[in-house]
């Protein structure tokens, strides 16, 4: 890697190649040190990859976590056939377009004017089924992850808080808060099928 430019060279990136699908074997078996390694080779560039299209640091962080999520379920779908980059770009490139579909304010231009559309209001049947599906949240996040992975996720998700504040609070890397936002997401994701639907909003 050129340490002044950040960018691998050809034979960086050959080598990386030739990696990837032993580590996308290994991320199969259920080795957690293989997934946090893809973690750590790949976050910065999906990270940029979404900050430069949704010009927004804290969506484009959940969109990361989002990525890694979707790339932990699909890891067996992986034949290798591209770089492991570049699919876990087209994963990221779903997720950021699924942002947009997203967005509950879209704005229509008529005319020289621009209005606001609102999304509709939930109905009542929709909000008991958001708590009910917050609070299994809560009991399986309980039963499954550390009190500090907890207290990572409500600061997250319940404060709406950055990792970075969130590590500065906490005194762990940023590295290590969204390693623990993932294992949380990975934890819910396996018990409660609304989640999701729940943290995108």
């Amino acid at each position: 890697m050129d340490t002044i430019t950040g960018s691998l060279s050809l034979h960086d990136r050959t080598s990386s190649r030739a990696r990837d699908p032993a580590l996308a074997a290994r991320v199969r078996r259920g080795d957690q040190n293989a997934f946090a390694e893809l973690y750590r080779r790949y976050h910065c560039r999906v990270l940029a990859f979404a900050q430069k299209r949704l010009a927004d640091a804290a969506e484009a962080e959940d969109v990361a976590q989002d990525v890694f999520l979707a790339l932990f379920r699909s890891i067996d779908r992986y034949e290798g056939r591209s770089s492991l980059l570049t699919w876990i770009f087209g994963i990221a490139h779903h997720e950021v377009c699924n942002r947009f579909r997203r967005r509950s304010v879209t704005t229509t231009a008529f005319g020289d004017e621009a209005h606001e559309i609102a999304a509709p209001a939930p109905s009542a049947d929709e909000v008991i089924d958001a708590s009910r599906a917050l609070r299994r949240c809560a009991e399986t996040l309980e039963r499954t992850v550390s009190p500090a992975q907890r207290k990572i996720f409500a600061l997250r998700y319940g404060a709406a808080r950055s990792v970075e504040s969130i590590a500065r609070e906490t005194g762990r890397s940023a590295a290590a808060v969204r390693i623990g936002l993932l294992r949380s997401r990975r934890a819910l994701d396996a018990q409660v099928a609304e989640v999701e639907e729940l943290l995108a909003s």
